[in-house]
């Protein structure tokens, strides 16, 4: 029997993995698009998830800051910026961006940088 931190880890690694394949046949407007959906619907639920679920959020997040247009990076940046339970690794991703209008609200407005 499975206990329910592997299964949850399964079902993330599955989710993943998912992701990767769709990620790889979509084309970087589709992969923007998908970002700022993924970032509205983190901005909107992020009081009501556990730490595993904002975990995988995070993971979600990691794979597609590098493969996203710098405008699409700005908005998720933008709308996780002043949430405490954003994601660490997230916001020091985009704390380091090149580009300081993605780096920007991170620095100024995260209190995960404090």
């Amino acid at each position: 029997m499975m206990v329910p931190e592997q299964g949850a880890m399964t079902e993330s690694s599955a989710v993943m993995g998912e992701l990767k394949v769709s990620l790889a046949a979509a084309g970087e407007g589709r992969r923007d698009d998908i970002l700022v959906k993924i970032a509205d619907l983190f901005e909107g639920v992020s009081h009501l998830l556990d730490e595993g679920s904002v975990d995988t959020f995070g993971l979600i997040f990691v794979s597609l800051i590098p493969v996203c247009s710098e405008q699409a990076k700005a908005h998720l940046s933008d709308a996780i910026a002043p949430n405490p339970r954003a994601p660490g690794v997230v916001i020091r991703h985009l704390a380091f961006d090149d580009s300081i209008l993605v780096a920007r609200p991170v620095i100024r407005l995260s209190p995960l940088l404090l």
